[in-house]
């Protein structure tokens, strides 16, 4: 029986964590992965920054060296808005359009669908709709 609870070099490097984009990955995860669970980066975008710096796709995060890792994370955020710049961006024009006045900004501070979803039998877009915008999400 104790046996099988051996500990192998391979679970021990798999604990290993890695820091990328101001988050903590194991070190085994795939890198396209990695940049996926940042907000923000969705899987071509991230798909695409691997291919431009010559990485495949399969590639594990603990495989990429800290230079091309951190050339990496400068690139996103020098050119793209990611995790708390974005949610501040987004609830920014949330608030804009609030304090403006417009009939959008009105409906979603009421927790009303904006996209002319109809209010008396599509009761789940309403919910989703004003649970995403009455988070705190900075």
């Amino acid at each position: 029986m104790l046996r099988n609870y051996k500990v192998s070099l391979n679970q021990i490097i798999k604990t290993k964590k890695v820091k990328f984009l101001n988050k903590q990955f194991f070190s085994q995860k795939r890198f396209l992965d990695c940049m996926e669970s940042v907000y923000g980066i969705n899987y071509f975008m991230a798909n695409q920054v691997l291919r431009f710096f010559g990485l495949s796709y399969n590639t594990k995060l603990g495989n990429v060296s800290e230079n091309k890792k951190n050339i990496i994370s400068d690139f996103f955020l020098s050119y793209f808005l990611v995790e708390r710049g974005l949610k501040k961006f987004r609830n920014n024009i949330f608030l804009t359009r609030r304090d403006i006045g417009l009939i959008s900004g009105y409906r979603l501070f009421k927790g009303l669908p904006v996209n002319g979803q109809r209010t008396h039998t599509n009761s789940k877009t309403v919910r989703k709709l004003f649970k995403y915008y009455n988070a705190n999400e900075i």
